[in-house]
């Protein structure tokens, strides 16, 4: 039977950065790392098994300075060589555009680091 990539990928990541130590949802929580936009590139026809899909790891800190965003950042882009994928093979992950957004309240600064990914997935027998 065939499986959903981005379904067993969006579980995966969010498994991965919790293992990491790091919160995945809660508007007020920081610092937290959400995972957005994963999407599989059409094109993909019935009964094909190889997926390439895209995801966007968003790190968002409320801090003085953007390197606590960046330091996880780095931590997550190390730690992802571990990621696993139930029911897939993962062939290759290549980072892409990574944009930092700074955000100004009145009283505090958050840092987000947007960094995109490509990752090829090839579904197991």
């Amino acid at each position: 039977m065939k499986k959903l990539p981005i379904k067993y990928l969006q579980i995966a990541l969010v498994a991965l950065i919790k293992d990491a130590g790091y919160d995945t949802d809660g508007f007020d929580m920081f610092p937290r790392v959400e995972v957005s936009g994963v999407e599989m590139e059409e094109g993909a026809e019935k009964g094909d098994r190889d997926y390439n899909c895209t995801f966007l790891l968003d790190v968002i800190t409320k801090s003085d300075s953007p390197m606590l965003s960046l330091n996880i950042l780095e931590n997550l882009r190390n730690k992802l060589d571990e990621l696993e994928v139930d029911f897939f093979y993962k062939d290759g992950l290549i980072p892409e555009t990574c944009t930092q957004a700074i955000e100004l309240t009145d009283t505090e600064t958050i840092y987000r680091q947007l960094q995109r990914f490509r990752i090829h997935l090839t579904q197991k027998d």
